[in-house]
C-alpha cells in the first residue's frame, strides 16, 4: 500500500497486535466489562476483544489529533442508527449501539 501513497510516512500507520485474534482490540472498564467481550487472543464472538488497549482511540487520535475525554455512557439505552449507505452482503439497513 505504501507504494500507492504520495507520502506514506504521513498517510499510513501500522499497528501490529500479534496477541490479538480476529476482531477489534479495546480496553474494558467499568462501562464495558470483560465478560461482554471476546478473549483477546481467541477473537470471534462480538469481535470486540478484551485486549487492554484502546486501538479505536489510537486510530482516531492519529486521524484527528487529541481526543476529548470519553463521556459516561447510559448502558440502559439502546440507540438505533441508519447504516443503509454501508449495507452490503447481509448487513442490515439499521444498526444498534
Amino acid at each position: 500500500m505504501a507504494g500507492w501513497l504520495a507520502n506514506p510516512g504521513d498517510q499510513l500507520k501500522v499497528n501490529l497486535a500479534p496477541a490479538a485474534g480476529h476482531g477489534w482490540p479495546i480496553r474494558s472498564d467499568e462501562q464495558i466489562p470483560p465478560s461482554w467481550l471476546a478473549e483477546c487472543r481467541g477473537g470471534g464472538g462480538t469481535h470486540l476483544l478484551a485486549c487492554g488497549t484502546d486501538i479505536a482511540g489510537e486510530a482516531l487520535a492519529w486521524l484527528h489529533g487529541e481526543l476529548a475525554t470519553p463521556q459516561e455512557v447510559d448502558m440502559t439505552q439502546l440507540l438505533r442508527f441508519d447504516q443503509e449507505d454501508f449495507a452490503v452482503r447481509g448487513i442490515g439497513d439499521v444498526g444498534y449501539a
